[in-house]
C-alpha cells in the first residue's frame, strides 16, 4: 500500500538530522524517501522517509526504515 509522502518542516528537519548524524559514528547515510517496489510487477509497495536498506552497519545489520504516521486521529479512537 502507497500512502501520501509529504513531510511537513519539522519531519524534514528530524529526516536531514537522522541522515546526516550516522555518517560521523560510522554508520551509513541514510536513503531519504526510499521507494520499495514489487521485483515482478515493478509496482511500488511502499515510500519511507528514511531508509538505511542494507542497515545502519552496512551488511552487518537488517534494514532499517523511518516513517511519520499520517494517518490522521479521529474523534475517541487513540492516536497511532
Amino acid at each position: 500500500m502507497v500512502g501520501s509522502h509529504t513531510t511537513s518542516d519539522a519531519e524534514e528537519v528530524i529526516i536531514r538530522t537522522l541522515s546526516d548524524e550516522t555518517e560521523p559514528q560510522g554508520l551509513a547515510h541514510g536513503v531519504t524517501s526510499y521507494n520499495v517496489v514489487d521485483p515482478q510487477s515493478g509496482e511500488q509497495r511502499a515510500v519511507f522517509d528514511l531508509a538505511w536498506p542494507r542497515g545502519l552497519q552496512e551488511t552487518l545489520s537488517r534494514p532499517v526504515v523511518v516513517q511519520f504516521d499520517r494517518t490522521p486521529a479521529r474523534p475517541g479512537l487513540p492516536a497511532k
